[in-house]
């Protein structure tokens, strides 16, 4: 039976919990699984839905097509190192972990609210297969365990930087997959992005041009495409400074679109005027939601006073809308580089509201476009910033981070 065994490290901890916010249940097969399936879709943008999922089925298995890929631990997950509740979340680390934390009084500061795997952790695994799946199915397991080592993270806010993973696998750089190096083995922040070209221009190609939605550049299912975006910032000294790095530019533009503090009367951003606004007059469908909420809804904002505006999927808001922009921490020589992927797609499925309850009003609204991630990336000079300084939102660029192009 063909088969690649993988070792998979956590470059920061991961909130990899059970059933029970107490638990810890390490790094688990069906987890893995579950994230090759999405890497493996985000690089087809070219399979409209139903080939999508007959092509994803082939490899991975079905309810009706049985297993086909087998994802066999060499390790015991359970006996990793798992850090209790309470641990520091200092710097701007603390932005990046809402709902995994909690302010502690006696600290004046965040601890963690439930244990994670500690970083550095490490646990093998084999991936089996029989002769019933693709006969490239070895090339499709080793591009996407490549997308996995460079984009994705492990457990609960996987996509702000937390469980960030690497991937050790024989596969990379030997042949046939030459342009496929390890990322996390570049010598310099140059040869990372040297290898970060090469590897996604293997592994798209002509792919990363074609839109599925006719018209334009949006993909219907989160995948690459023409819009996607690669920034990856100034090395740091370990990873829990590149972990802050990407707390702080995030904080920084979250705040400059909806401040509003007690240190800076009249810092007031869109994001919260526009929701302001919604506490004395009630929302209206015309209306357009808050541009943060295309980083992931629900989202809420409780002002000083007490009134509350919250924003959803669904009439009931208990939808959820996954962000589209993934931070990632890739260790780098004796360093460790910040990085943030945006893989634009639809908002949400036909007929889906985004909509709004505040004290003036309930009303479905409209989608917020991706105006609020643009300018994350690119800046605003009339976007002040009212946290960490003065000054207009610079975007990543403006603050020394490199846009990765294949």
């Amino acid at each position: 039976m063909p088969s690649i065994d993988v070792t998979l490290e956590l470059v920061t901890p991961a909130y990899a919990g059970g059933a029970s916010p107490e638990q810890c249940d390490g790094l688990r097969p069906p987890v893995l699984k579950a994230l090759l399936r999405f890497w493996w879709r985000a690089m087809h943008p070219e399979l409209p839905p139903d080939e999508l999922f007959m092509a994803e089925a082939g490899l991975f298995g079905s309810t009706g097509d049985g297993q086909r890929l087998r994802v066999i631990p060499l390790g015991d997950p359970t006996a990793m190192e798992c850090q209790r509740p309470g641990q520091s979340l200092p710097g701007d680390t603390a932005f990046l972990s809402y709902g995994v934390s909690e302010w502690a009084r006696e600290a004046r500061g965040f601890r963690t609210n439930r244990p994670r795997v500690a970083t550095g952790q490490t646990i093998r695994f084999r991936l089996a297969w029989g002769n019933k799946i693709p006969c490239n199915a070895e090339e499709e397991f080793v591009k996407t365990l490549w997308l996995l080592s460079t984009f994705s993270g492990w457990g609960t806010k996987a996509r702000r930087g937390w469980g960030s993973i690497h991937v050790d696998c024989p596969c990379f750089g030997g042949a046939p997959y030459t342009n496929l190096k390890d990322p996390h083995g570049a010598a310099s922040v140059d040869d990372l992005r040297n290898r970060l070209q090469a590897g996604l221009t293997a592994i798209l190609g002509p792919r990363a041009g074609i839109s599925l939605q006719p018209g334009s550049n949006e993909a219907e299912h989160t995948a690459f495409s023409p819009d996607t975006r690669l920034f990856i910032g100034p090395g740091c000294q370990n990873a829990e400074d590149a972990l802050d790095k990407l707390g702080q530019v995030y904080n920084r533009y979250r705040r400059a679109l909806g401040a509003g503090r007690n240190h800076a009367p009249g810092a007031v951003g869109p994001d919260h005027q526009k929701r302001s606004n919604w506490c004395a007059k009630p929302p209206v469908k015309t209306d357009v939601a808050p541009l943060g909420s295309a980083f992931g809804l629900p989202h809420l904002a409780r002002f000083t006073k007490g009134p509350r505006v919250d924003v959803g999927v669904g009439a009931h808001l208990t939808g959820r809308r996954a962000s589209p922009v993934f931070f990632k921490v890739l260790r780098c020589g004796a360093r460790f580089v910040p990085a943030v992927l945006w893989l634009p797609a639809r908002f949400l499925p036909v007929g889906t509201p985004v909509c709004v309850r505040a004290p003036a009003g309930e009303s479905e609204v409209r989608d917020p476009g991706v105006t609020g991630i643009a300018q994350f990336f690119d800046g605003n000079p009339e976007l002040m910033c009212y946290a960490r300084g003065g000054g207009a939102w610079l975007g990543l660029r403006g603050y020394g981070w490199t846009e990765v192009n294949w």
